[in-house]
């Protein structure tokens, strides 16, 4: 639940009429290491806003912190009408709203001991403007994939990705290290002061969005991703399926995946 200063109305003003439209889906399957799924997702293609959400540190604890991102992040008054702001202030509404949020999933498990230590990875896409704003913490992904070749607009926030930053390895070593799983920035760290790495692109018809939890990426790399999507035209199908492939890999994490389809909006909207 909201503390008093998240509480607001949900009569909000209609959002402005929009250049694009959206079509999505999302889907999401347990990983065999755990009985209960503690991946998250949200589309909600209304407000143009999707989310997943990966929970850790413990069953109870990370479903509970994924849950809450899922939650409370659409809720948080400065993710309401971004459409009347330009992008720069689009960064900072979705900035708050990670570290509001992540000082509620932190107030939580301190009342209550059997959460101590959760938290959550959490990689939101919001449509504003006609451009695609993410923000990130942890390893779960964004993705655009334009004409056939897929960019990655997200930067996984653990210690691997450290050492291939730092030149240590490379990055196709970081994706078996041994470290690769050890996050230093998600939500539900006490210490998190500069909020989420928030990125802007411009997106176009026939443009498609993706968002995935690291069970999919731990065993798709980019090419089995685009092999996947370009089989499949709908968002529904094409967000089934890279789960599929990501279980027949071998993955053995909750894989989630949100696929969003940009198109032109008809005259007259």
């Amino acid at each position: 639940m909201l503390t008093d200063q998240y509480r607001f109305r949900r009569n909000r003003t209609a959002p402005l009429p929009r250049r694009l439209r959206l079509d999505a889906a999302g889907h999401s399957a347990t990983g065999t290491h755990h009985g209960r799924n503690q991946d998250r997702f949200l589309v909600d293609t209304q407000r143009g806003l999707f989310l997943v959400a990966d929970g850790m540190n413990g069953m109870r604890g990370g479903e509970r912190a994924a849950q809450m991102a899922v939650d409370l992040l659409p809720l948080h008054p400065t993710l309401l009408n971004c459409e009347s702001l330009d992008n720069q202030s689009v960064r900072g509404q979705l900035s708050q709203a990670f570290l509001d949020v992540n000082q509620e999933i932190v107030l939580a498990a301190e009342r209550d001991p059997t959460l101590y230590g959760m938290g959550t990875t959490a990689v939101l896409g919001l449509l504003a403007n006609d451009c695609f704003h993410i923000a990130s913490l942890g390893d779960s992904r964004a993705y655009l994939l334009r004409g056939g070749d897929l960019h990655q607009y997200t930067i996984d926030h653990n210690l691997a990705q450290t050492l291939v930053t730092m030149g240590a390895i490379t990055r196709d070593e970081a994706g078996n290290h041994r470290w690769r799983h050890r996050l230093w920035k998600h939500l539900g760290a006490s210490n998190l002061k500069d909020g989420p790495d928030v990125v802007a692109f411009r997106v176009e018809h026939g443009d498609r969005v993706v968002l995935v939890s690291d069970g999919v990426t731990e065993v798709l790399n980019s090419q089995a991703l685009i092999n996947v999507l370009d089989s499949h035209a709908t968002p529904a199908a094409a967000a089934e399926s890279l789960v599929r492939a990501a279980v027949a890999s071998g993955t053995r994490d909750d894989a989630t995946s949100v696929v969003v389809n940009v198109l032109d909006a008809p005259l007259g909207q």
